[in-house]
């Protein structure tokens, strides 16, 4: 780990953070769309997030900050001033979207929209990446797609039964039809991960190439 700080701080509606910090570890670094960055929270706490962008020049790198609950991730995104100092890792591989170069299919919830973004700088105009998200609090999600100017996007309400999930795979499955790829990332929740995928086999008769991270699993710590 080595020292940064934070150099700017943006609010996006009540529960998100745009956060710049200018990292050492990050100064010369080969970064790559989707690596994953360790940012030191306090009292000897590290979170992984995946950087938005990363300017390998000057060492600023750019990440959203996901604040739910009172978990030490969210007590230090909501706290984060500028002049912080703080410590991050070195730029490591994580969810390899190098390999991706056709239109591409995206499923997340709020912890994905860094990775998102990320997606969509990588392939440019030149594809598209169409993006199917299961959230809570719609007008909250709305602000960040805005602010980050995301395309192609559909926001699925969450429901206690997870019903949701059977539309989400609904939609997932028309977005590569739409798009004729096979190119699936899929983002966000492990259990949710694991039954989109499951809904998916069970009804799609063409192959799907997978590319998947669970950021976290309900009642788990984060993870990497």
């Amino acid at each position: 780990m080595l020292p940064a700080h934070v150099e700017a701080v943006e609010w996006i509606g009540e529960r998100f953070r745009l956060v710049d910090i200018l990292a050492e570890g990050c100064r010369g670094a080969k970064w790559q769309p989707g690596a994953k960055l360790k940012i030191d929270i306090g009292d000897g706490m590290r979170r992984t997030y995946t950087p938005i962008a990363i300017n390998a020049k000057s060492g600023r790198v750019r990440i959203l900050a996901y604040i739910h609950g009172q978990s030490p991730a969210s007590q230090w995104a909501s706290a984060i001033a500028v002049g912080d100092n703080t410590y991050t890792s070195v730029p490591r591989s994580s969810l390899d979207l190098n390999e991706l170069s056709s239109a591409v299919v995206f499923f997340g919830d709020e912890t994905s929209f860094g990775e998102a973004k990320t997606l969509q700088l990588h392939l440019g105009s030149d594809f598209s990446a169409c993006c199917v998200f299961e959230i809570r609090q719609p007008q909250q999600v709305e602000a960040v797609v805005e602010r980050l100017e995301l395309a192609n996007i559909t926001l699925v309400q969450i429901r206690e039964d997870r019903s949701h999930l059977g539309e989400i795979a609904r939609r997932l499955r028309k977005a590569l039809a739409d798009l004729s790829t096979q190119h699936l990332v899929l983002t966000g929740n492990g259990r949710s991960i694991q039954a989109v995928r499951a809904a998916l086999q069970a009804n799609n008769a063409t192959e799907i190439e997978y590319l998947v991270k669970a950021y976290w699993t309900p009642e788990k710590t984060l993870k990497d």
